[in-house]
């Protein structure tokens, strides 16, 4: 089974939003968030078996970790490296005991199709604008505009990619603006940094694709 530090940015954030949902978050959380956790676990916990995370949080759902604080909707990277140190604390224990002997041909390789998960991504979202008529909260946004795009759904020129980019500042900038008059709070400038920016205009694309489609 590969370690998390060979594995693709997409199969990691691919159980990243998996876990967040598993812990019940229901609030929003958007890609600056989810690329702040990528980076966050493949710096500290680089080590770990990619399928060790997902059992990380299936255990603390089972309330089998000693860990068991709820998030309380703030899926941070303190409370992912709270729930990972936990988990690892479980496996020293665990470690401890005596172990059946499962020979090779018996084990399961977990492995991730990248290319089914961004079909995944994908027809997701698109279901739930379908359905609710708004698009969901915590979505892989960069996996299924890819998969749109391979597929010849969204076809952007250089002039388009430009005018989206407009797109997105002006709406970071009325967000930001909107947030200090509420609350008085400045915005994140990381929030118009290249790699956020990449994002947020896939993920503007791909809502100006669904929207055309259902309208036209």
């Amino acid at each position: 089974m590969k370690k998390i530090k060979e594995s693709q940015d997409k199969e990691i954030t691919f159980y990243i939003l998996k876990s967040a949902v598993q812990v019940g978050i229901n609030g929003s959380m958007d890609d600056l968030t989810i690329n702040l956790l990528l980076d966050f676990v493949k710096k500290y916990y680089s080590n770990l078996q990619i399928n060790q995370y997902a059992e990380a949080f299936e255990l603390y759902a089972a309330q089998k970790l000693d860990f068991k604080e709820k998030p309380y909707n703030n899926f941070s990277t303190i409370f992912v490296g709270l729930i990972l140190n936990s988990y690892k604390e479980y496996l020293r224990k665990a470690n401890l005991k005596p172990k059946a002997y499962i020979p090779p041909s018996q084990q399961i390789e977990n492995k991730v199709n990248v290319a089914e998960e961004m079909e995944k991504a994908y027809n997701f979202i698109e279901k739930v604008y379908k359905e609710k008529g708004e698009f969901p909260i915590i979505a892989n946004w960069s996996d299924a505009f890819i998969y749109a795009e391979v597929k010849g759904l969204i076809k952007l020129s250089v002039n388009d990619k430009q005018d989206l980019k407009i797109q997105v500042l002006s709406i970071i900038k009325s967000r930001q603006l909107q947030k200090r008059l509420d609350t008085g709070i400045k915005g994140n400038s990381n929030e118009f940094e290249d790699g956020n920016l990449k994002v947020q205009c896939r993920k503007r694309s791909l809502i100006n694709y669904l929207q055309s489609k259902t309208n036209g």
